[in-house]
């Protein structure tokens, strides 16, 4: 246990501040300073101590967080594979309610893949900031929950907007896809105000308990639904759907309608 903290990084700067400290205050001891002098060289002596030790401890967490998300896509990668060919085993049988809820479940566990890839992204794999016609990213979007079976209303006033428009989609289709799924159905409105573009994203569902309207933002954080109510998702959507936005410049906010749903409402900056 000792020899590993010896060949710790941070270890050692901790033991060399110490060391630094105590030199310091018998240096200071011995010294005719006044009380004021005393204090001030303790200060700037402990300030800079503290960012030194800070750099580095900043530097281990980053080394450890890009170790996780190499891991994180390897792993991934290497599942992508046995996944691809389950599926297309369990298609060959063809139309069997089993093999169709196989196929569901190979869907979710991709969507699993992709979240968490997605979690560990960090902000070196930015998208670039594009001129985009909101109206009609959303209207796109709804076009294709209706293809799917899905009850979905879009509209609103044409806006354009300097965004990221791969990172604005995937945050409305994650809200979009919790509204269709917990409330039967969405509707979505686009709205050009004096702070911003606003768009709004409501369902019919059963909404979420007022304590848990921010702690629903947290990685895998689901929500606690009564037994008859299957949450499902992978628990990262709005927490996905958050990133994405705050990237942006944006906000991503949750509230019970008083009628009943859940209501998104997602505020964007009109400037470049």
């Amino acid at each position: 246990m000792i020899r590993r903290l010896w060949h710790d990084t941070l270890f050692k700067r901790l033991l060399l501040l110490m060391g630094g400290a105590l030199l310091l205050g018998h240096w200071v001891a011995r010294r005719p300073l006044g009380d004021a002098a005393s204090l001030l060289v303790i200060a700037v002596a402990a300030w800079w101590g503290a960012r030194w030790l800070a750099h580095a401890l900043r530097l281990q967490v980053d080394a450890q967080l890009e170790d996780r998300g190499l891991l994180v896509a390897a792993i991934s990668h290497d599942l992508r594979t046995p996944l691809a060919r389950l599926r297309m085993r369990l298609e060959s049988l063809g139309h069997d309610a089993d093999a169709q809820r196989g196929i569901a479940d190979l869907r979710e566990m991709n969507t699993l893949i992709d979240s968490a890839l997605q979690l560990f992204r960090g902000d070196e794999h930015a998208e670039p900031v594009q001129r985009t016609d909101v109206l009609a990213l959303v209207l796109a979007l709804a076009d294709d929950l209706v293809e799917q079976g899905h009850e979905v209303q879009a509209g609103g006033m044409p806006v354009i907007a300097w965004v990221q428009p791969q990172g604005l989609r995937r945050a409305l289709a994650n809200l979009l896809g919790n509204a269709v799924h917990h409330g039967e159905h969405a509707e979505v409105q686009v709205l050009r105000e004096p702070e911003g573009i606003r768009i709004v994203v409501e369902d019919a569902g059963p909404g979420i308990p007022p304590a848990q309207l921010e702690t629903v933002f947290e990685p895998f954080r689901r929500i606690d639904c009564p037994p008859s109510h299957d949450a499902g998702g992978t628990g990262l959507g709005l927490y996905i759907a958050r990133d994405l936005v705050q990237r942006q410049g944006g906000r991503l906010t949750l509230a019970n309608r008083p009628e009943g749903g859940l209501r998104a409402t997602l505020l964007l900056p009109t400037h470049h």
